[in-house]
């Protein structure tokens, strides 16, 4: 053949691969799971990723601390480092080649519990696909051997199904199943289970479980272990409850979380070493299957808050979402009738400091939000209180053109109330006052008596929002600018945290939560020390923690991240 021939028949069968060749391991053991599973795990390349975990910085830093050593030491460990030594003794095959060669590729473990009222009925299924089969066909052979030395194993019977080959293992009492079938091992106590997946064998038309596309949606399609939790498999033991429950206050809150719970599509937990060690929490789930006051929540929130790009930048951690206030608080009411505005109110009481009735809520939610929002950063000057921020927008009412200045007297009226009743009954005395800060009116309380030093609760209406603030020199950090169009985008960020950043304040404030401890909480220096050392210990194993919105069309994930060091 010519060469440019050559090439091209290359070219063409590179092309054609991606289809031609099959799925990852891991992919074609998920494929197998029957779809009524409760529980799933999956460890994919525990070899190349065990590797990596144990070589992370994060599991260095934690294997020289004085809790890794103490772990270490651990008796449960200990008996670990026994049961390697007896499978080489007993199976002729050394941990790191069972781990490598046997477990390295992909393993899944599948769980069904049993009907309401017959938990004896739950089924469990172990699936594995193996990189050496001639040594797996050895492992299983060998382990027969010796279990019917001793007597465990009466007998072995041989089954088909769908023209596949399984075994039954007889023992005392009750049966095992299971099929060795080049580098596929399935492995179960319920032979309908195992008849379960060798359908699912002979039929490769059927769909695989929501778990694949659930894992990439939450960035760990890659992950060395993951857990998914399938909603639909715990929806009859929920409906029997709630039936049993009837018309009580409980059996109609259950009724009405049943709602939520059948727009949830499943629930993801992974170990992803990608990038160091993180766990990650999926929530996955179909807009369009919840409440309407819930679904107009979602897709409010898919929108990225603005709030974004008036926070500082170096923030220690920052929260800012845009919701319908309106539909956020119908849907607390059905989740918990009568304490919706309740729980509202006193929330927004002890951020403002001021009383708020669960009557001026509901009149006071159309005109404020999408964007609401707090942020805590730190403060240049080490020993000050750090700025703190709480920013909340304001929706002019179309006839009072300056409701936000409204709003802000209001506040002004009900923290001056505050502020005379304190005085009348303390010595030290809470001072009012006011400044203009780039064309702005700030009020703000002083008390340099009992307040931290740099704390100066701060308040104002800025840029179309209603901002509270640690001091005046916190509020003056929320940046101006002109307000973005929302747009709905893949990725919505909700929450982020640094811990190093986190753990510079702490250190800054040493003394002062040393103080805290001793004083506040009567520990004795010694009990604070260790305390502050376990704290800033703690921190220094993380890099961030952030929560994002994922939106794709009907589907809707909110994926938790924290990361360790890198």
């Amino acid at each position: 053949m010519h060469l440019s021939r050559i090439i091209a028949v290359l070219a063409l069968t590179a092309l054609l691969a991606p289809s031609a060749t099959a799925q990852s391991p891991r992919d074609d053991l998920v494929r197998l799971v029957p779809d009524d599973v409760a529980m799933c795990l999956v460890v994919h390349d525990l070899r190349g990723q065990g590797d990596k975990l144990l070589k992370s910085p994060w599991a260095k830093a934690l294997n020289e601390s004085a809790f890794g050593k103490v772990l270490g030491d651990a008796p449960e460990l200990l008996k670990l480092e026994e049961v390697q030594k007896q499978l080489a003794k007993r199976l002729h095959i050394e941990w790191d080649k069972l781990r490598d060669d046997i477990l390295g590729d992909a393993l899944v473990f599948a769980y069904r519990p049993g009907p309401p009222g017959q938990p004896e009925k739950e089924q469990g299924i172990f699936l594995l696909h193996a990189r050496d089969p001639a040594l797996l066909t050895k492992l299983f052979e060998r382990l027969n051997e010796l279990q019917t030395k001793s007597g465990e194993l009466k007998g072995l019977k041989q089954h088909q199904h769908k023209g596949f080959k399984y075994t039954q293992r007889l023992e005392s009492g009750h049966s095992q199943f299971f099929v060795v079938d080049g580098n596929f091992l399935a492995f179960t106590g319920q032979e309908e289970m195992l008849r379960k997946v060798l359908d699912r064998r002979a039929d490769a038309k059927l769909p695989p479980l929501p778990l694949v596309k659930h894992l990439k949606d939450a960035g760990c399609d890659k992950a060395l272990a993951s857990v998914w939790i399938n909603p639909r498999a715990f929806e009859p033991l929920l409906q029997a409850q709630a039936k049993e429950l009837g018309e009580t206050p409980e059996g109609k809150s259950l009724k009405t979380f049943l709602g939520y719970w059948k727009a949830l599509d499943g629930i993801t937990l992974s170990l992803d070493v990608a990038k160091g060690p993180a766990v990650v929490l999926g929530v996955h789930a179909q807009i369009d299957l919840l409440p309407p006051a819930a679904r107009k929540v979602a897709l409010e929130s898919a929108n990225k808050s603005e709030l974004w790009s008036r926070f500082p930048a170096d923030s220690i951690m920052t929260l800012a979402v845009r919701t319908d206030f309106e539909a956020l608080i119908e849907t607390f009411d059905q989740l918990m009738p009568g304490q919706a505005e309740t729980g509202l109110a006193e929330l927004l009481q002890k951020s403002l400091g001021v009383p708020l009735s669960k009557e001026f809520l509901k009149e006071l939610a159309p005109h404020i939000g999408p964007d609401v929002g707090f942020c805590v950063a730190g403060n240049p000057v080490k020993d000050e209180f750090p700025h703190i921020l709480f920013a909340l927008r304001i929706r002019p009412k179309p006839d009072e053109p300056g409701f936000d200045k409204s709003l802000v007297t209001a506040l002004q009226f009900l923290a001056a109330a505050g502020v005379g009743d304190y005085n009348r009954k303390h010595k030290d005395q809470i001072q009012f006052k006011t400044l203009k800060q780039d064309g702005v009116e700030v009020k703000y309380l002083v008390n340099d008596e009992k307040f931290p030093k740099g704390f100066q609760p701060a308040f104002a209406a800025k840029e179309g929002y209603l901002v509270l603030g640690s001091s005046p020199e916190a509020l003056k950090r929320f940046a101006a600018g002109a307000s973005a169009v929302p747009s709905a985008t893949q990725d919505s960020p909700l929450l982020r945290l640094s811990f190093p950043k986190l753990s510079r304040l702490i250190k800054d404030r040493r003394d002062v939560l040393l103080n805290f401890l001793t004083e506040q909480r009567q520990l004795s220096k010694q009990e604070a020390e260790g305390r502050y050392k376990a704290l800033t210990w703690g921190l220094s194993l993380f890099e961030r923690a952030e929560l994002v919105q994922r939106t794709t069309g009907n589907h809707v994930a909110w994926v938790f991240r924290l990361q360790t060091v890198d």
